[in-house]
């Protein structure tokens, strides 16, 4: 009798504790009142979307390769895969709007959170900034998951996920010889942790590559690489080269870290 009593008492603990998760999970993904309904025209990256309506959407709470990095392509068509050309629901948190005028919100496509499928797939890492972070839990849950299976954006080193080429002008104005240091390669460091680069280096569609001097990218800094003669400093560095780095058109230009791992590839046309 004292036997039945005791597995009477475990199977009701577990269905009131299985009914208090499915409650939880029920609560954290319920509809709230500050929910949309949209339509996607156009998938513009990993992480954002442009409405018919003309509004853009940065997806909250997650952050995926930067145009020009590895994974870029893959992240783009995985979110043109769950929500270009499809009506969706957008859901505000607290922020409205970034500094950009995009839209932030969670971008639900058939009661499917895409925030954290894409995080689930390895194809972006957790971000979350200010008070928004009503998913947070679920995103840091789908991440934990893809790092544990070495999936995506997890198999990246530190540089490779960190740094990207921002802006590449290979053609200044004028005569490409009397302005060499107008061709430029712009670096960001898109993360909060200052990264060595050592041994990196750049090269064009020729096969010519310019070693990098030693230097520290800073947190959420920029590093402009200039083709011409100048002093290095903890924003600009100098290639020193005495003609043109780069061709005007259909040019690329190429970073590598000091093992020679591909990091960004900008190109040009």
């Amino acid at each position: 009798m004292e036997q039945k009593r005791i597995v009477g008492f475990v199977v009701s603990f577990l269905l009131i504790a299985g009914s208090f998760a499915a409650f939880s999970f029920f609560k954290v993904i319920s509809p709230s009142n500050e929910q949309t309904a949209a339509f996607v025209e156009r998938v513009v990256d990993g992480d954002t979307v442009l409405l018919s309506d003309g509004e853009y959407v940065r997806l909250l709470g997650i952050d995926t390769p930067e145009r020009s990095q590895l994974l870029y392509e893959e992240a783009k068509a995985r979110l043109q895969q769950l929500a270009e050309t499809k009506n969706v629901t957008l859901e505000k948190d607290v922020t409205n709007k970034d500094k950009y005028q995009r839209l932030l919100r969670s971008l639900f496509v058939n009661n499917s959170l895409a925030n954290v499928q894409i995080v689930r797939d390895g194809l972006a890492r957790p971000l979350v900034i200010g008070p928004d972070r009503k998913y947070a839990d679920l995103i840091a849950a789908a991440a934990e998951q893809a790092r544990l299976q070495g999936t995506g954006v997890w198999n990246l080193t530190e540089g490779q996920w960190c740094v990207y080429i921002r802006q590449f002008s290979p053609n200044p104005p004028g005569a490409d010889e009397h302005n060499l240091n107008g061709e430029k390669v712009v670096l960001r460091n898109k993360c909060t942790t200052a990264l060595q680069l050592d041994g990196w280096m750049l090269s064009n569609t020729a096969g010519r590559t310019f070693l990098l001097p030693n230097l520290t990218i800073l947190p959420k800094g920029l590093l402009t690489v200039r083709s011409g003669n100048g002093t290095d400093n903890a924003t600009d560095v100098f290639l020193s080269s005495v003609q043109p780095a780069w061709k005007n058109s259909k040019e690329a230009a190429t970073l590598r870290d000091g093992e020679g791992r591909l990091v960004a590839r900008l190109e040009r046309g």
